[in-house]
């Protein structure tokens, strides 16, 4: 009897997801995937050589993360997880790494958050979106001007995403700044009536890699799953 098949178009950590739970569900089919890459991973690579070096996302959070933890644990990744113990975090700007403030007189002298007070102002009066979704970009400069968005927000989320905020939607990315926006308009007010929500299900909070980079859970998903690479 010939064996079922299916191909999934695009061998990044989605692509890669579906075929290894296909592959659990449905074992005898034969799962092709195909990208116009010629590696798999998407966005996802890492560089492990003479040093280490993520040219995608270099790491996840935690509380965020849960489903990606499991993915995680099933392929047998566990042992491998590394949670950041340093609070130190360091931005690339004017030619320069600058520390990432972490307390109030910080915030005061760092050349990245010079301007921030009157940011504040902006977003305690800052109009709402026109539209119910909306760019990273576009919301943030709202909120905090286009100066802060590009020295703090746009290092955030390339480091995470990999992508252009003016590209990237804030309703998919960070959906609870955008439910904060529409029930208290300022996100500064926001953050100080709003109780973090506790999660029922306990993880370490925190940032997370991999020892030997992100990409190797793209790698053994690969594996796991069986599935045949085929590059465009």
């Amino acid at each position: 009897m010939q064996k079922k098949s299916l191909i999934i178009v695009g061998a990044g950590i989605s692509g890669l997801s579906l075929a290894w739970y296909v592959r659990k569900k449905h074992p005898e089919k034969l799962i092709t995937v195909v990208d116009t890459q010629d590696k798999i991973g998407g966005v996802i690579g890492t560089i492990n050589d003479d040093f280490f070096f993520e040219t995608g996302p270099r790491t996840l959070h935690s509380k965020r993360s849960l489903a990606v933890i499991d993915l995680i644990q099933e392929v047998g990744l566990q042992q491998d997880l590394l949670y950041a113990t340093s609070l130190d975090r360091y931005v690339y700007f004017e030619k320069q790494l600058h520390p990432l403030p972490i307390n109030f007189w910080q915030l005061m002298r760092s050349k990245l958050t010079k301007g921030m007070w009157q940011a504040l102002v902006k977003d305690w009066n800052a109009p709402l979106g026109s539209h119910e979704d909306e760019s990273v970009y576009d919301f943030f400069s709202r909120h905090l001007g286009k100066k802060l968005t590009m020295q703090l927000i746009d290092p955030f989320f390339t480091g995470i995403y990999a992508g252009d905020i003016k590209e990237l939607s804030i309703s998919a990315t960070m959906p609870r700044l955008k439910e904060w926006e529409k029930k208290h308009g300022s996100l500064l007010k926001a953050a100080w009536k709003e109780k973090r929500r506790q999660e029922r299900r306990y993880v370490p909070s925190g940032l997370f890699t991999l020892k030997n980079g992100l990409e190797d859970l793209c790698h053994h998903l690969a594996k796991k799953a069986d599935i045949r690479f085929v590059p465009k």
